[in-house]
């Protein structure tokens, strides 16, 4: 299939899949679950002998802020790059959380947010054409 909207279309699908995944991702840990329930989710002796109850919970309460916040401008396509490496972080920290948790953690749901979040940030730039961010150039 030759067409010049292939690419970006593959390119914004991928964008807005991540952007809706995180921001969802966050509203839920904000809105819904709450805080308190997603620290005594993460909670294990060893977390509070590593982090301390209220660092887990400042962790928590900053990543399910930048999940959010992150996960928005990704849908609209503003400050990727600053939401790519954002999300960059919140993915390590995360990743870290849970190995301390449970070193032999099931990746289902992570591994697909680190491969869109991956192909994000290495494609050139030419490829997203279809978000504010290219229309402000």
């Amino acid at each position: 299939m030759e067409s010049a909207y292939v690419i970006p279309m593959a390119t914004l699908m991928v964008r807005v899949v991540l952007g809706i995944l995180f921001f969802a991702q966050g509203y839920d840990k904000i809105f819904k679950i709450g805080i308190n329930a997603v620290v005594d989710a993460a909670s294990t002796v060893d977390m509070h002998r590593i982090l301390g109850k209220g660092l887990l919970k400042a962790s928590v309460l900053l990543s399910s802020w930048v999940e959010l916040l992150a996960g928005a401008l990704l849908i609209a396509g503003f400050q990727k790059d600053v939401a790519l490496i954002a999300l960059s972080a919140d993915m390590i920290v995360a990743g870290i959380i849970f190995t301390l948790i449970k070193p032999m953690w099931d990746m289902q749901f992570y591994f697909p947010r680190l491969a869109m979040l991956v192909f994000m940030a290495i494609i050139p730039p030419g490829w997203d054409i279809w978000c504010i961010d290219w229309m402000m150039r």
